[in-house]
């Protein structure tokens, strides 16, 4: 891939990051669904934990290899799947590289795909070519 192909790759990526960070955190405190009276408050301390929980296995890659880190954030057991959260990750050109919960998306191009129970996430760069994350999910 030529250096052009790639900066602009890279270029599109990071935009695409940081659209998908303000829309996330954009989708506001309190989300109703209409059919149901049921609502999710989110409140400012799950935004520190969710933060904090994406730094801890930041923290984890840039100590192990990717190889490592990839595993241990594909395993549904393991210490990066808590609950109704799970750390993800993507290559620089949006492909799936970890996701416990659907690990048949794997390897897919996930770059231009929303998820409508995504209300919350967290994204850090580890390097030029790996992106990681989290986020809080709504379900009925």
């Amino acid at each position: 891939m030529s250096r052009s192909k790639r900066g602009l790759l890279l270029r599109n990526m990071n935009i695409f990051l940081t659209i998908w960070i303000l829309a996330a955190l954009s989708i506001g405190l309190s989300v109703a669904d209409a059919g149901n009276s049921t609502e999710l408050i989110l409140q400012p301390e799950d935004r520190e934990e969710l933060r904090a929980f994406v730094e801890e296995a930041r923290d984890f890659a840039m100590n192990s290899s990717k190889e490592m880190a990839l595993h241990a954030f594909n395993d549904r057991e393991g210490n990066f799947t808590r609950g109704n959260r799970y750390i993800f990750a993507f290559d620089s050109q949006g492909n799936l590289l970890a996701n416990p919960v659907r690990p048949e998306l794997i390897g897919q191009n996930r770059l231009n795909q929303t998820d409508p129970n995504l209300k919350m996430s967290y994204v850090t760069k580890i390097d030029d070519s790996w992106w990681l994350g989290s986020g809080i999910y709504w379900s009925k």
